[in-house]
């Protein structure tokens, strides 16, 4: 039997695409920590390190350092990269 067999499957990755989608397009467009934590919260990622993942991943980071082996904060790296994230330059890089 196929891992993704059933309609109800396929529905329910359908949406998980929909969604990604959907915080990608809003973070692209976000211009404040408020809009960035409001995307986030309404996408039910908590996680500072998993939002620290995503905020990454679009910036296209080569190097992604460890959150276990920085003496920083999650809350702390967070605001760090939604600070770089916000500042836009590496939009120019894509």
């Amino acid at each position: 039997m196929d891992v993704m067999s059933t309609d109800a499957d396929k529905q329910i990755l359908e949406r998980a695409k929909l969604m990604a989608i959907d915080l990608i397009a809003g973070l692209d467009i976000a211009e404040t920590k408020k809009e960035v934590d409001a995307i986030f919260d309404n996408a039910y990622i908590n996680n500072k390190a998993e939002r620290i993942e995503i905020l990454r991943e679009m910036m296209e980071c080569a190097v992604v350092e460890s959150l276990e082996s920085s003496p920083e904060l999650p809350e702390d790296s967070y605001n760090d990269e939604v600070e770089v994230f916000l500042d836009g330059t590496w939009r120019a890089l894509r």
